[in-house]
Formats: C-alpha cells, structure tokens, sequence
C-alpha cells in the first residue's frame, strides 16, 4: 500500500493560536492567529461568532491584552523577527495603532493596570537584565520598578492594582512582590535548591492570597501565599508537575493544569470540598486556562499532535465548545499520525522519555530512514501538541520516515532532579541521550542504521553539530536551524537574559575554558562525515548569524559537504509563512537527497 504523501506547503498554512485574552464583559476574545502568513491580532465576537482581524502592520503582532474597561488592546511588535519588541495600543472598536515605545529595546508583557494609567512590561532597557518597568499612558514617561542582575521572568497585577508579584533569577528563583503605593519590593517565597514559578492570573479575587507554583518536593507543586500572615501552604501536591493554576472569580476553586507523560490535563479542585474534577480532553495540552466571568466555564488553549492550537471552553459538566478553528479544509485529520510515548536506555543507562512518530502503513523492503529531533531550550519539552516541528514531523511520516522526539535530561515535565541533570554538562549526557534515541530505532528493527539524520532548532542546532562531530559514524545526514557552534562567541554576543542563564548552566569562559572548549562543535568539524545544511536568521538575537557564518568557513575548510541559506526578514524563529515553507522544504530536499 503506498503511503499518501502531505503536502508540506499545506502543512505550513496550518495556522494555530499562540495566545488569547477574554474581554473584561467576557463577549470578546483577542487572540494571536497566523491564519494570513504572519501573527496578527484577531478578535470574535461570542455572540455573533464574526471573526475581524484588527492588526494590519507588514510586521507580527503578538501578544493582544485589553484593557480593564475593555476599550482598548495592548499589543507588541518588532521588526522582521529581531525581538526589540516595541508597545503598541489601539482601540478595540477599530482604529490605528499608537505607538507607544520606539527604541532598540526588548519590550515585552505588557499589562494594563486595572485604574487603565500605566502598563506594567518587561524589558532590557539601559542594557540591564530583564527588569520590571511601568509606562504613563498620559504622560508616556517610562518609570523602573525593579534593580538587579537577576532576570524579571513574568509577573501578576493584583486587581485592586495594589500590588505586583513577579519571580527574579533562573536557579533557585523566588517570588517577590512589590507595593506599588510605596515602591517597595520584598521577597516572599523562596525555598533553597528549588524553583519559585508564577503565572499572570495568580492572584485571589479579594487580592489576599497568592498562588504559585514550586519545585521544591521535585515536582512542581502549587502554593498558596496569604499576604496577611505571610504564610504559605501547599495546595495540590502529586507526582507530576502542574502549572498555570488560576482562582474561580468567587474564589472557591482552582483550576490548573498537570503534566502526565506530556499530556497538560486540565483540572479544577475545590477549596472546601476536597473534590477534583478532570475537564476537556484526555490527551493533547491544555494551557493558559481564564475563568468566565461568571465562574461556569473555563477557556483555554488547546491542541494535540493532529490539532493545530485553538481556544475552547468547557464548562463544569465537561461540556466543550470550540471558538476558533485552525485546522484547514485541505488536510484530513485521519491522515495525521499520533505519536507514541516511549522510554529509553541512554548511552550510560539513564531513562529518557520520548515520543515516536511512525508511519500508519509501511511496506518496505528495508526499514525506513528516521530523523532524530532534539528540541530547543534546552529547557524545555516536547509534548503532545502541535508544534511548527510537529507538523515537520507529520510530512517526514507520510513520506515514509520514522522520527523521534527524546525529552533528553535537562528537559522541563519530569522534576527538578531530571532537569537538573545537564547543569554544567550542557553537550555532555544529554547529546548521549540523543545518540541514544538514535541507537533506540536501529536497536528495535524501527529504522535503517544506515539512514539516520539528526536535525534540530536553536538549543536543537547546537546538540546537530554535537551529534555529528562526536559522533560522526552514526550520521547520514544533519541540520542545524538558528543553533549556536562556539560557546564563547555565543556567551560574547547574546542577549543579556541568555547570559546569565549560560553562566548558570555552563559557567563563564574563563573559569572553565576547557568545557568551553571541549563542548564547542565548531573545535571539532574536521570529524564530521555526513553532509549538513543550515539556515539561519539574519536578525536572530539569541543565536547571532554570525555562529552560522563561523562555521561555514571552516566547513570549507575542510571540503565538507553542505548547503545553507541565511533569511535576512528573520530572527531566531521563522514566522513569515513563505520562510518557513522554503525552510522546510529546503530540508526535506535535503534529507530526501542523502537519506533515500
């Protein structure tokens, strides 16, 4: 039976919804939708069901908020993907966009204050780390709230506007909260050797209580903080991580979700009652979950690995409505694959969780060719959702390829101990988990040993040249998308944020040259046997073109096989509809020439 071939140009044009936001009478949704080629801002009408688009600019829009009185929606942009994101409004009836902040600045979350004066963003400013600024919408004067080294990662208002909580640093981060009536900050929870996480609707309907999350028994758990007596107590504690927890508008239930084997389920437990339900879907990911305002349903993010991301809601009795509708008329859902979830031995006998995509019917008369997808992060972890990397991975299926996902140590979803594991080790254990992955397939008859290639983004990119450099006999081929091949130019020229988080997980430079040294691919081209191909943006702040270019040159060096393309609309993630469809495309010629 022969297998039937997606298009990848219709794969592509999938468009999926990066984030939303309820109307303050909780008629309206604002959300960010790729439906036209590029992000914009699209608002529905939950009454009428019309859907309008009401950002217009040749650049993205990302990241629309309205206003407390509604009548207006926040939003940030930047230009061809460099990420000094500037604030825009406009207002949400229609109209243009004023332009609020206009400098080579990084200005992002942009939250109003409930009395609609200032908005409270983050940003890098000054050539400081990330900190906490606030903009007058009267006077535009933009006012510092925060000091210090230690990044501002995301924050919550209080609706009385009162007060503003926020997490400082990376490793061993806590919460703080500051009063914005006297411009005091303090920290408030912080537990050694763990991690303090929040999320933007954190707080208690009559703003007494906090909630947060923490790693502090492995696996992320949820807290509550009551500003009154300074206490803390744990809410909801299981063998799996949770986030994103959110206070009914009568405050009393929770819902939030929980991470089991990459599936986000979302969950509401009452306060009193002790009782937890499980709402929406079984599998796939749940994420940003807002109450109505009434308290009867919940809307929320959601998609799995043959469902493009769209806003739903769900009522109390499991009830699901769907409000908006990504995938295309083009694509059959019953041709898409789901992914298996799997565990592996690595290199030195460490487990790794991993998803595996297969095709639904092979007849072959060898065993397939695979590729072997390292995510970027590297925190971070591949789930059972639809990702621009999982749309990749359903067009490499339906033409006959096996591809493997692996979580690799240091990966989030799995507790602190497990992501802890790659500190100071980055390129070190988790590239053995990614051989391994490759080991896996050849081990169990899934693939041809002789036709595996590695391929990867951003972090991804890195552990590519890792791969093919250290261990060059297991490659037919490679590709490294926006990755970084030299840890000290790296640590010279990225972004302020990055830097100090490199310097948690690898340290500097100069105090340990030799890893430097030893986990940097660009030290080691000369072992590389399989050809490569990179792409890259010219306007990417996190991993600087200039890694690409440096690697180039001495891949010529020494007559490597490879082919590259640099995109100069481009930053670290491709978002033009007609980049990512060359992108793709580029590397499924090029993995098509080398591996069948």
């Amino acid at each position: 039976m022969n297998l039937k071939v997606l298009s990848i140009e219709t794969l592509m044009r999938i468009p999926q919804v990066q984030q939303f936001d309820v109307s303050p009478k909780g008629d309206k949704i604002a959300f960010t939708w790729n439906k036209e080629g590029k992000w914009d801002i699209f608002v529905k009408d939950l009454k009428t069901d019309k859907i309008r688009k009401v950002t217009h600019d040749l650049e993205s829009a990302l990241d629309g908020v309205w206003s407390k009185d509604g009548s207006k929606i926040a939003y940030i942009s930047d230009k061809s993907g460099n990420e000094n994101f500037d604030i825009f409004i406009f207002p949400s009836g229609g109209g243009k966009p004023t332009r609020l902040t206009h400098d080579q600045y990084d200005d992002h979350q942009a939250r109003w204050t409930p009395d609609g004066k200032w908005l409270i963003f983050i940003s890098n400013r000054g050539g400081d780390n990330l900190n906490l600024y606030r903009l007058s919408l009267e006077t535009g004067e933009i006012e510092k709230l925060t000091e210090g080294e230690e990044p501002v990662e995301i924050f919550s208002i209080s609706p009385d506007g009162k007060y503003v909580a926020f997490v400082k640093g990376y490793m061993n981060r806590a919460l703080w909260l500051m009063n914005l009536e006297e411009m005091v900050s303090r920290k408030i929870v912080a537990h050694p050797n763990a991690e303090v996480s929040l999320y933007e609707n954190a707080w208690s309907p009559n703003c007494s209580k906090l909630l947060f999350t923490s790693n502090k028994n492995n696996y992320y758990d949820i807290g509550i903080y009551d500003l009154k007596t300074g206490k803390e107590t744990w809410f909801e504690k299981s063998l799996y991580e949770k986030s994103f927890p959110v206070w009914s508008p009568d405050g009393s239930k929770i819902a939030y979700v929980e991470n089991v084997e990459g599936n986000l389920l979302l969950k509401v437990k009452f306060l009193k009652k002790k009782e937890t339900l499980q709402l929406g879907f079984r599998d796939g990911v749940c994420e940003f979950p807002v109450w109505s305002r009434e308290g009867d349903k919940i809307f929320f993010l959601y998609s799995n690995a043959k469902r493009p991301a769209d806003v739903w809601t769900v009522n109390m009795d499991g009830e699901l409505e769907q409000l908006t509708n990504s995938l295309t008329e083009e694509i059959d859902e019953n041709e898409l694959v789901m992914p298996k979830f799997i565990r592996y031995k690595s290199l030195d006998g460490l487990e790794v969780p991993a998803w595996v995509y297969q095709p639904k019917t092979v007849v072959l008369k060898k065993q397939p060719p695979a590729v072997v997808i390292a995510h970027g992060g590297p925190e971070w972890e591949i789930m059972n959702q639809w990702l621009r990397d999982v749309a990749f991975a359903q067009y490499l299926v339906s033409n006959g390829y096996v591809v493997i996902f692996p979580n690799f140590r240091g990966s989030t979803g799995y507790g602190r101990k497990y992501l802890r594991l790659s500190d100071k080790d980055l390129g070190g254990g988790d590239l053995m988990d990614v051989v391994a992955a490759a080991k896996y397939l050849e081990e169990h008859g899934i693939a041809d040993p002789n036709r595996i290639a590695i391929y990867g983004v951003s972090y991804g990119g890195y552990m590519s040249m890792m791969a093919l450099t250290k261990y060059p006999d297991e490659w037919a081929a490679g590709a490294a998308i926006v990755g970084y091949f030299n840890w000290k130019t790296e640590f010279e020229t990225e972004r302020e944020y990055l830097k100090f988080y490199d310097i948690q997980k690898m340290g500097t430079p100069d105090e340990n040259p030799d890893l430097f040294y030893e986990r940097s691919p660009i030290n080691f081209i000369g072992r590389i046997k399989a050809p490569v191909l990179f792409l890259h943006g010219a306007n990417d702040p996190r991993c600087p073109v200039t890694e690409t270019y440096q690697v180039l040159d001495i891949m010529r060096k020494y007559g490597k096989t490879f082919e590259y393309k640099i995109y100069p609309d481009e930053g670290h993630g491709f978002r033009k509809l007609e980049n990512l469809t060359d992108a793709f495309k580029r590397t499924v010629e090029f993995l098509n020439r080398y591996l069948k």
